[in-house]
């Protein structure tokens, strides 16, 4: 995808930039070298999912321009073509549907599921459980969609709201369940490791400006909102990999943690016929690092 992409004469200096900045960011956001990352998308956007901006130090507006730039990229090289109902004109079905439906929320939620079955030659009265569900194997495999189970919620609440409408003819479908991840519960983890962070934000703030350690300039309030909210997405993304919360009872141990686990994972090597072929650069991949990478790229901002 890197090759295709730094050798299309076709773009523009400042997009072929932009497009091949963009895949490699995904790369680090994953945590491993391009080349080491098969170009999967359904993979890399539940693995994106998993990247929390704020432990990245990114806002959420760039993380969804990364994803937006990567997958043009992705186009742009020839690597993916391009989904056909993206650019398919609604059938009359459609159309009618529409003007019959009012509200933003029903244009904006149906648009999707509209383009796609319209590409498909498929009505309004013919949507049910299997195309929804269609709809959104089609959406991990050919987009990065952050949140592709959400969307499946969504769709199908709105299509319920508008099928309460006798007059439009319309089939319910089944709503999806969905519990949104939650963070570790702070009151899991070590009472050592809870005073140490906030005697760690305490210093941020400069609580006591003559103090023999204090810190040159306090952080924004906004920055120390930051930097809890760093500390508290490493801590998960630990022990989501199989740290024990007792064993974190101090920052010192967070870096000690993280440094175990990336040691751990170079420990076994992929058997050759394991390697996937189809990667950013088109060669065979090395063992993918695990989602605790996120928390050891925040150790410097936990630390200092």
């Amino acid at each position: 995808m890197l090759d295709a992409l730094e050798h299309d004469k076709k773009l523009a200096g400042t997009r072929r930039r932009d497009l091949v900045s963009a895949a490699k960011r995904v790369a680090i956001l994953l945590g491993n070298e391009p080349a080491a990352i098969p170009l999967d998308m359904g993979a890399i956007s539940a693995r994106l999912a998993a990247v929390n901006p704020v432990a990245m130090g990114i806002s959420t507006k760039r993380l969804a321009n990364i994803r937006s730039d990567f997958l043009a990229g992705a186009k742009a090289s020839g690597v993916m073509p391009a989904k056909p109902e993206s650019k398919s004109p609604l059938t009359p079905a459609w159309v009618d549907l529409f003007a019959r439906l009012s509200g933003r929320r029903a244009h904006i939620g149906l648009s999707r599921i509209a383009r796609f079955a319209s590409a498909r030659g498929l009505a309004p009265k013919e949507i049910n459980d299997e195309v929804i569900a269609e709809l959104i194997a089609a959406v991990r495999e050919q987009s990065l969609c952050p949140r592709p189970t959400v969307l499946h919620r969504q769709v199908t609440q709105i299509w319920n709201e508008a099928a309460r409408d006798p007059a439009l003819g319309l089939r319910p479908v089944t709503v999806p369940p969905y519990r949104s991840p939650k963070r570790i519960d702070p009151a899991r983890l070590h009472d050592a490791f809870r005073q140490d962070v906030e005697e760690h934000l305490s210093w941020c703030g400069v609580s006591d400006p003559f103090a023999a350690d204090a810190r040159p300039r306090a952080l924004a309030p906004g920055s120390l909102r930051l930097r809890r909210d760093q500390i508290h997405a490493a801590v998960t993304a630990l022990v989501e990999s199989g740290i024990k919360p007792s064993a974190i009872r101090s920052r010192a141990d967070l870096v000690s943690c993280v440094g175990a686990s990336i040691a751990s994972l170079y420990s076994t090597p992929i058997p050759e016929n394991s390697k996937p072929s189809n990667s950013f650069l088109g060669i065979g991949a090395s063992r993918p690092r695990s989602g605790h990478m996120q928390a050891s790229m925040i150790v410097d901002a936990i630390v200092t």
